[in-house]
Parts: C-alpha cells; sequence; structure tokens
C-alpha cells in the first residue's frame, strides 16, 4: 500500500484496512505500507490488532519531501518517468527492494491504491491492483471543469502522465479490481481491458 492504513481517518484508509482482513483470515499476509506523515509508531500496533498474525512493515517514502520542496524537480521526475508526482512522493525504494526478495516465496500480491502500482515490475508472483480510481479518466474529466488555460494545459499534462503509467503499470500484473460498474467501463472503454473484479469500497444505498 502506497499509505499506512491506520488510523482510519478517511475514505482511502478504510478501503485498504478492510481490503486486508479477507487475506489474513485465509492466509499469511504480509503487510508492506508506506507511512505517512502522521504515522506513529502506536499505529503500527493498533493496525496489528486488527490483523492478527500478520507481519506489518512500514516504510518512509524515498524522495516524497525532496519533490514537495523543489516544483521544477517535481516535474522533472514525473515527466522523466512519465507518472504523475503525486505517486512518485508515496514511493518507497526499500519497499519496493523488500517486495521483490518477499514475492519470490509468496502466491500473489495485492498492489492496493493507484500509487502502489509503481512497484508491480518488480514482484515475481501473479500481481492483483485493486483500483480505487481510474486516473486516465477521472483527471481528463476534470479538464472541463476549469476556465484557466494553465490549468487545463496543466491537467492535460497530468491526465497523460496518468494514462502512461495506469498503461505500464496493467502490462506488469495479472488481475485489476476496480469499485464499481462505472467505474468498470470506464476502465474498459479507455485501456480495451476488462476489470477481473469489483470491490466495492461502500455498500450501495437501500
Amino acid at each position: 500500500s502506497s499509505f499506512f492504513p491506520w488510523p482510519i481517518d478517511r475514505g482511502a484508509p478504510a478501503r485498504v484496512a478492510m481490503a486486508l482482513r479477507a487475506p489474513n483470515a485465509a492466509t499469511d499476509l504480509t503487510v508492506m505500507a508506506v507511512a505517512r506523515e502522521d504515522t506513529r509508531p502506536g499505529d503500527v500496533e493498533r493496525l496489528q490488532e486488527m490483523l492478527p498474525g500478520a507481519e506489518i512493515l512500514s516504510f518512509r517514502p524515498a524522495i516524497g519531501d525532496r519533490i514537495r520542496g523543489v516544483r521544477a524537480w517535481r516535474w522533472v521526475a514525473s515527466l522523466l518517468r512519465a507518472t504523475p508526482s503525486w505517486i512518485l512522493n508515496r514511493e518507497s525504494k526499500a519497499l519496493g527492494r523488500r517486495a521483490r526478495e518477499l514475492s519470490e516465496d509468496f502466491d500473489g500480491a495485492i498492489l492496493l491504491g493507484e500509487a502502489a502500482g509503481v512497484y508491480a515490475g518488480q514482484l515475481r508472483c501473479p500481481v492483483l491492483w485493486d483500483k480505487s480510481n481510474v486516473l486516465g479518466a477521472s483527471v481528463s474529466e476534470e479538464v472541463s471543469t476549469v476556465t484557466s488555460w494553465f490549468q487545463r494545459t496543466r491537467l492535460r499534462l497530468i491526465a497523460r502522465l496518468s494514462r502512461a503509467y495506469e498503461r505500464r503499470v496493467l502490462k506488469s500484473i495479472n488481475l485489476v479490481s476496480v469499485t464499481s460498474a462505472d467505474e468498470a467501463r470506464r476502465f474498459e472503454s479507455l485501456y480495451d481491458r476488462r476489470a477481473d473484479y469489483i470491490n466495492q469500497s461502500a455498500v450501495a444505498p437501500a
């Protein structure tokens, strides 16, 4: 996971935390997550209590502070790697190395969230990418909501980077899940590939 799923204080950590419960109940589980700025040792303990028997590993992002501090460098790194800068902000090289080492001994890996896709090409086992958003579609839709020429240009560039990133990750994984039937349609329309599962984030209203 590209962010530590505790505390469960908003939607994304809640989705990750809940997604971890099923595999933890069924098999051996190792959780590798990038710490948030507010992650504390006690948060690791609380997650451990929720996932008894699982191994919990927390990593610090490798270049996030440097990218946030220098706007020009953030864009250079983003363009060179054809990856949105917010995803690079959450990346941990140490997590990637450890995931590659462990993947040779595991039956499968789940990449939880969009930014976790950066590790797809490093894994040596079957991989499921659990997507909470189809980035290439959602960012493109934002273009029509802004009037500034600069903002439209910026969003179009981010949309192109998002599509390049998603296409690259999709080449390295075996299965993909999305959050709804609508997201499945957007995903298939954009990438000419069907989602394998719909893993809902919430219960539909009655």
